[in-house]
């Protein structure tokens, strides 16, 4: 099945509802060909690289006692440390 921008949407938005922590500064779609420059990670039966994933970007390390999801409904999930996000 390929995962496409319409297909995340609505699953980006329950994740957000069902798993939100308070060091999450954001999120956003990508797809596995962006996240594959940031990451190293084989491709699961059936994917592609243009399946598209959510990408969450976090203000600080989760901590140790939290374990993060991979993947959500069949969508792959991506963290990276930006730091805090503040107006300028």
């Amino acid at each position: 099945m390929v995962l496409t921008l319409d297909k995340v949407r609505p699953i980006k938005k329950k994740f957000q509802k069902e798993h939100w922590r308070d060091y999450f500064v954001g999120s956003g779609i990508s797809n596995l060909a962006v996240q594959r420059r940031r990451h190293e990670f084989p491709l699961a039966e059936g994917e592609t690289l243009e399946d598209h994933c959510i990408s969450v970007s976090l203000r600080e390390e989760p901590p140790e006692s939290e374990e993060l999801i991979s993947s959500y409904e069949g969508v792959r999930i991506f963290y990276r440390v930006v730091g805090p996000v503040r107006a300028l």
